[in-house]
């Protein structure tokens, strides 16, 4: 973005400007979902292609490659290939931020960058999401709403973690600060984010089964099925950088209304200065 667009923003603009993101630097976006997202599709498709799909006509439900026991073995690899997903997500959110981040301070996206400043912080990201992650599941067994309130409170954890060099602790409580006076503000950004997202992947799982439908015509079901999944997974891969690009727009969009950012932002342009780096 241009210096010039450096300012405080309604949630509305903050949506806007998220999706002017997206769709400038779309090749961009859209690798980093595939490195994302095909890794996974691969460990799925292992893991569960002993599954047999349901014929038609069949009663009774499915069966796990025609022996009760190999369910068992499914449950094995689920154990072995979970924490892998769990530190693969983890490294994955520490670049797609450096990234978004990247392309806010100075225009640019450069993926190898992205993961060269993330990568070392995906640990630090690991442990704010898991303590974030626990304490507003804990927040949402009272009652809901004080699971919305801590959510709000440390909308900024994962984001600092990433981009400033205070830790998975420190990061709380500048979450906490940031989002001081700004939790109605922050709330119904997402909600309205969240609310398009939903729309979107409405979209991509109709287009899924239009698909899978039409392949059934002449494909077995097990195979139109695949073609399904496969369509469902383009899509997938498409809008999975799209929710962490709100969360850094919020971030920098706190900081210019409590911190005054845009004003350091412009004065080192002023001065010819390098932008900041995200890390």
């Amino acid at each position: 973005m241009s210096v010039a667009v450096y300012r405080a923003r309604s949630a509305t603009e903050i949506v806007d400007g998220a999706i002017q993101l997206f769709r400038q630097n779309f090749a961009a976006f859209v690798t980093l979902g595939a490195i994302f997202y095909v890794p996974i599709a691969v460990l799925n498709a292992a893991m569960f292609s002993s599954i047999a799909l349901p014929v038609a006509g069949a009663a009774g439900p499915p069966m796990v490659g025609g022996d009760p026991t190999a369910v068992f073995a499914v449950y094995r690899k689920f154990a072995i290939v979970w924490p892998i997903l769990f530190l693969w997500t983890g490294l994955w959110y520490a670049v797609i931020m450096s990234a978004i981040s990247e392309v806010y301070l100075d225009g640019r996206l450069d993926i190898g960058a992205a993961f060269t400043r993330g990568a070392p912080r995906f640990v630090s990201v690991l442990v704010a999401y898991f303590v974030k992650g626990l304490l507003v599941g804990i927040g949402f067994i009272f009652f809901f709403v004080p699971g919305v309130i801590i959510a709000l409170i440390l909308f900024a954890v994962p984001v600092t973690t990433v981009l400033e060099p205070i830790g998975p602790i420190g990061a709380f409580g500048r979450s906490s600060e940031l989002s001081r006076g700004l939790k109605w503000h922050i709330f119904t950004t997402y909600l309205l984010w969240v609310c398009l997202i939903i729309v979107a992947y409405m979209i991509v799982l109709a287009i899924a089964f239009a698909v899978g439908a039409v392949a059934r015509i002449g494909l077995p079901l097990e195979y139109s099925a695949r073609v399904a999944q496969f369509v469902s997974g383009l899509g997938t891969a498409v809008l999975a950088p799209v929710l962490p690009i709100v969360g850094v727009l919020l971030y920098y969009d706190a900081r210019i209304r409590k911190e005054g950012f845009d004003i350091e932002l412009m004065s080192r342009s002023v001065a010819g200065a390098a932008p900041i780096p995200a890390v």
